[in-house]
């Protein structure tokens, strides 16, 4: 009974095939939720992180099959799944934080474990130029570059206000290319305390902190780190390097040669 609710069912198949957790589903046979909750770390060696969010969307889909068996109506998959992401970063929000942001004690880069990907970011302010520069560069766990971002921007802010937007420009960018489990990384403290604290934030940059806050729940998972500017390089680079272009550049699937060498350092 337990198993067909929340695995066999065709509906709950497709569920868990929305959601992009990586499950291994076929041939396995859960008797109970326990075991089900047993086999994820045991088993698949699943992230904690991620074991709270299938808890999460187990219970929703339940609480959403009692409130339609009490005639209320249905919500979609994606309603499901939109309100489990929402109510396990409420609770994260009222119990789990302030997070305790890892630092290397040498500053260099470390690479995240897997299904994580991790978003370096960086930002630079040219105000000769008039402009301010977004520098975001993600890779796997492997170390490999996925996606980098050089952007420039005409925008007439300080130092915090940068980097803040540069936070903001980095959800927008690893989301449209398809990053779910994300550690945003950046070598602004104050910024990710922000990420962390959002409530707790200078008035210049509330805005701008409300704006990427608010999108942060639509990933699947996702945390934030501080590094020190040496472990942040490759990031760096591609903020200054923005200067230098009129609007954005993106590489896709591979290393800009321009970060070549600085990639390799980091993955020794």
């Amino acid at each position: 009974m337990i198993g067909h609710l929340f695995w066999e069912c065709n509906v709950a198949k497709e569920l868990w095939t929305l959601s992009d957790i990586p499950l291994k589903r076929t041939g396995i046979i859960h008797r109970s939720f326990m075991d089900l909750i047993w086999y994820l770390p045991f088993k698949q060696h699943m992230d904690t992180t991620l074991i709270e969010l299938v808890v999460t969307i187990t219970w929703s889909a339940w609480f959403n099959r009692n409130k339609t068996r009490l005639g209320e109506a249905r919500q979609t998959l994606q309603e499901i799944l939109r309100r489990a992401r929402f109510i396990l970063h409420d609770f994260q929000l009222a119990h789990l934080r302030p997070i305790q942001l890892k630092e290397a004690i040498d500053g260099c880069w470390v690479q995240p474990v897997f299904p994580w990907y991790k978003v370096n970011i960086d930002a630079a302010v040219f105000s000769q130029l008039g402009i301010i520069s977004v520098g975001v560069i993600i890779r796997d766990h492997l170390g490999s570059v996925v996606a980098t971002l050089s952007k420039c921007l005409p925008l007439p802010l300080d130092p915090l206000e940068v980097e803040a937007k540069a936070i903001d420009e980095a959800t927008i960018f690893a989301w449209d290319i398809g990053i779910r489990d994300v550690i945003f990384e950046s070598d602004s403290l104050q910024v990710c305390h922000a990420m962390e604290n959002p409530m707790d934030v200078p008035i210049s940059i509330s805005t701008v902190v409300s704006g990427f806050c608010s999108r942060l729940p639509t990933f699947r998972t996702f945390q934030s780190s501080h590094v020190r500017q040496q472990g942040n390089r490759p990031a760096h680079t591609l903020a200054a390097f923005a200067k230098n272009i009129d609007s954005f550049l993106t590489w896709m699937e591979e290393c800009p040669p321009l970060l070549a060498s600085l990639v390799s350092q980091d993955a020794m």
